[in-house]
């Protein structure tokens, strides 16, 4: 009787199992069409733009990245990132592949399909904010520059922009995470829209941090001498972490000057940019908050 009862069990058992199999196959066959409606396939942006669109989407997202390795035309880009959730800590990918017909952006996030399902989601919808937007700021810093803004834009002022590159965010720029070399490096766009010549001294830049400690700029041989390694000739590297910083120059109206100010990695909540009128040597101070 008992061996009589164990043949009748097992072939429920596998009805059983098959019933489940078969919801699972119908859940997932349900979420694909929701997954798919938010591909980034074929988006127009160069492979140049779509790491830092990538970058400026997932920290919009409130997520903190971890690793980034930069999309070219021959590899892959792929970037890490995480933040923590209500369930914990929630951790995403985010690759980047370049092709003749524009670049194709793929999020996924641990957990889940619905979890799956509203990244996706997310992701999707505010990349296309962050790509509207980026184009935008593109278009108006190009017609202030040309004097063919609105008259109600056009703006006479100066204009100074600050970025730091903490951690992976540095791979957006040079070929090296910077912070394992104990560096943050920090760059600066200045647009002359005034009718006046201006001078810029980055010895006289420095970051704040939130105990309002001054931190001034390295030196950049010093900031460059503290790599010890990266890809290719280290020598080379350490030449273009001197080409690529901020120098000391003349900005004359409609002018404009980029390069990086090279700091000891820490957490900082703002930076002091000096700007002197050439005529006059009146001091203009922006402070910018991060």
């Amino acid at each position: 009787m008992l061996q009589s009862r164990r043949l009748l069990r097992a072939p429920r058992l596998r009805v059983f199992a098959l019933k489940v199999f078969s919801l699972v196959l119908a859940l997932v066959a349900a979420c694909t069409p929701a997954l798919r409606r938010f591909d980034l396939v074929d988006q127009p942006v160069t492979c140049q733009e779509a790491t830092p669109l990538a970058y400026r989407t997932v920290t919009a997202l409130r997520y903190r990245a971890t690793s980034l390795e930069p999309a070219t035309a021959s590899r892959r880009g792929v970037l890490n990132a995480s933040r923590t959730g209500t369930d914990g800590e929630e951790r995403l990918t985010v690759t980047i592949d370049c092709n003749a017909g524009g670049v194709t952006l793929d999020a996924t996030r641990d957990g889940l399909l619905a979890q799956q399902a509203e990244t996706r989601q997310a992701f999707y919808n505010t990349f296309l904010a962050v790509r509207a937007n980026a184009a935008a700021e593109a278009e108006a810093a190009r017609q202030q520059i040309a004097g063919s803004a609105p008259a109600a834009r056009q703006r006479g002022d100066l204009q100074v922009a600050v970025t730091p590159l903490p951690g992976p965010a540095s791979r957006l720029e040079f070929p090296v995470d910077l912070s394992s070399a104990g560096l943050l490096p920090v760059r600066v766009e200045i647009t002359n829209l005034t009718t006046r010549t201006y001078a810029v001294d980055p010895a006289a830049a420095h970051l704040t941090g939130a105990d309002r400690r001054r931190t001034a700029a390295l030196p950049p041989a010093d900031a460059a001498a503290q790599l010890s390694s990266g890809p290719g000739s280290l020598a080379a590297l350490r030449d273009a972490l001197i080409s690529r910083a901020l120098t000391a120059a003349e900005i004359p109206p409609g002018g404009q000057r980029r390069g990086f100010l090279y700091f000891p990695d820490g957490a900082y909540a703002s930076a002091t940019i000096v700007l002197t009128d050439v005529v006059t040597a009146e001091a203009e101070v922006v402070r910018v908050e991060f």
